[in-house]
């Protein structure tokens, strides 16, 4: 199955500081989307709050916070960082 672009935007800070909380990220499918998505950090050592996002045949956007490591260094978050289960086996830009 080809790549499925699924997120119509994907929004919010682009850095944070070490052991603080960021402002709002915003994930909005490009569509009615069934599923549930959960941020990712690639295991930098921050949280999520709340942890996953689930959407119910719906296209509006939820948003959440990360909550930054107490460790100094560069943390990306991004859409193909963002684990996700649902019928879709890839997310892309």
């Amino acid at each position: 199955m080809p790549p499925t672009t699924l997120w119509g935007s994907f929004t919010g800070p682009t850095s944070v500081s070490a052991g603080q909380t960021s402002t709002v990220f915003t994930l909005t499918p490009l569509s009615a989307f069934t599923g549930t998505a959960t941020p990712s950090d690639g295991g930098a050592g921050g949280t999520f709050t709340p942890s996953s996002l689930t959407w119910a045949a719906s296209a509006l956007p939820q948003t959440f916070v990360y909550n930054a490591p107490a460790t100094p260094g560069n943390v990306t978050i991004d859409r193909k960082s963002t684990r996700l289960n649902s019928s879709h086996t890839d997310i892309s830009r």
